[in-house]
């Protein structure tokens, strides 16, 4: 799935953006070896963080530092608002700045809808970013239903990737 992903960024041009990542938490598809092989290859990685009931935004840092970022931001999870002290030492993102979003679930399915962890942190987001950057989803197979419950807010990820 790694090489997969890989692959897919090999093709869009991701020199003046950044590549969207999650953090994983419980039982999500983790991402690391991704993070890590995106920094080997130049592509600059976001990681989210809550910023009110409503808002998430993408931070990253400069230079990179992948496990001081992951620590710093990755606990960060739809319900829990990050302080803005805990985000003095990271860069903001801008939603313009995105280029791919990789987006966890609970569940997936064959039309690239998403059952997430209920905030609608990703479906907001995503509608911000829909004109100009890709959005895919990572997981398991298992995770890949022939469809999920949708809402009219919910929105729909190009591609989905199992692993």
């Amino acid at each position: 799935m790694c090489d997969a992903l890989l692959e897919s960024l090999a093709d869009l041009n991701l020199e003046q953006g950044y590549v969207g990542l999650y953090a994983a938490m419980g039982s999500e598809l983790k991402l690391d070896q991704l993070a890590v092989a995106c920094g080997e290859r130049g592509y600059r990685i976001a990681y989210p963080a809550v910023l009110s009931e409503t808002e998430m935004g993408f931070y990253s840092s400069e230079p990179p530092v992948f496990g001081e970022l992951r620590t710093t931001v990755l606990f960060s999870h739809p319900g829990r608002v990050m302080a803005p002290e805990q985000l003095a030492s990271l860069v903001p993102v801008f939603p313009e700045h995105i280029r791919v979003l990789v987006v966890p679930a609970i569940a997936y399915d064959r039309e690239g809808y998403r059952l997430g962890q209920g905030g609608g942190y990703y479906d907001r987001y995503i509608r911000e970013i829909a004109a100009h950057a890709v959005t895919w989803g990572a997981g398991f197979a298992a995770q890949m239903l022939d469809s999920v419950p949708r809402e009219c807010h919910d929105a729909r990820l190009e591609r989905v990737f199992v692993a």
